[in-house]
């Protein structure tokens, strides 16, 4: 994005402007090379990004290049109310292309049956989700799964993600959690939330609104963007994040061992994409 973020932030990636100036100064017909190009910012991207950044190629760090559909968001900028919401919606129905604001926050998919809700970010999910990190019961691995994956197996790596996306245990018990007891006591808990409890110099602490599902505005949420994928960046200053960038196609180019792959890119904005040459 190229406006200016709110006193005292700053941005973790560049608008699609820049991946432009990049493949422009890079001299070829094809743009820049990177040793990894990682398609999306949610907990797949992120994790990968949070991963490989701490990697490295001939005693250099990995070159990696994140590309994100949606645009980066610093509180103050999510909708705070209903009314506020319209704007930030991208919407598609079926058999048609996407409509309404291409890079809205919101990407409602609508189907004839069942209906989807995802997010249009760079953090992806954990932008709009509730922060809920609540492990599977354990009927859920009684059936359908291969017999060396159990609940058991998993405890570890479910610990090892609570680490990793930041999940803590409220202090306070909110509102909404006792009316939700009063309608089954016996089967309401608390869950762990990645949310920030106690204030940092980074964080602020939560201060219970609820708003976790339209985008926290007060930078209490422990999303990927301030979580991850800034852990990334700090660990690997070759990691490029760019936002407002749809992935069109990938193809491989080479054979044998070390293929090469390309990567079709243009803007999400429609009125940029306009612009673009065919």
């Amino acid at each position: 994005m190229t406006a200016a973020p709110p006193p005292g932030k700053r941005w973790l990636a560049d608008g699609f402007e820049s991946l432009l100036k990049r493949v422009a100064g890079a001299g070829s017909r094809t743009g820049p090379d990177f040793d990894v190009i990682i398609v999306g910012s949610g907990y797949g991207g992120a994790i990968a990004a949070a991963h490989l950044a701490t990697m490295g190629k001939h005693g250099k760090p990995l070159s990696i290049c994140l590309l994100e559909r949606g645009e980066e968001y610093v509180p103050g900028m999510f909708p705070g109310r209903v009314a506020e919401l319209p704007p930030h919606l991208r919407y598609t129905s079926p058999g048609q292309s996407p409509a309404g604001n291409l890079s809205g926050l919101f990407d409602l998919r609508l189907g004839k049956d069942v209906s989807s809700l995802v997010a249009n970010g760079l953090g992806g999910g954990s932008l709009i989700n509730a922060g809920v990190m609540l492990p599977p019961h354990a009927s859920v691995w009684k059936s359908a799964w291969p017999t060396a994956i159990d609940g058991e197996s998993m405890a570890s790596w479910y610990d090892q993600a609570a680490r990793l996306l930041g999940v803590e245990s409220l202090e306070v018990t909110p509102t909404k959690y006792h009316a939700l007891a009063r309608l089954d006591e016996r089967n309401t808990r608390q869950a762990p939330l990645t949310v920030t409890v106690s204030a940092t110099e980074e964080r602020a602490a939560c201060n219970y609104c609820g708003n976790c599902t339209t985008g926290c505005n007060f930078g209490a949420k422990t999303s990927l963007d301030v979580a991850l994928l800034a852990r990334a960046r700090r660990e690997n200053r070759e990691l490029a994040c760019f936002t407002g960038a749809t992935v069109v196609e990938f193809r491989r180019q080479g054979r044998g061992c070390d293929p090469l792959w390309r990567v079709d890119v243009v803007p999400t904005a429609a009125a940029l994409r306009k612009r673009m040459p065919d």
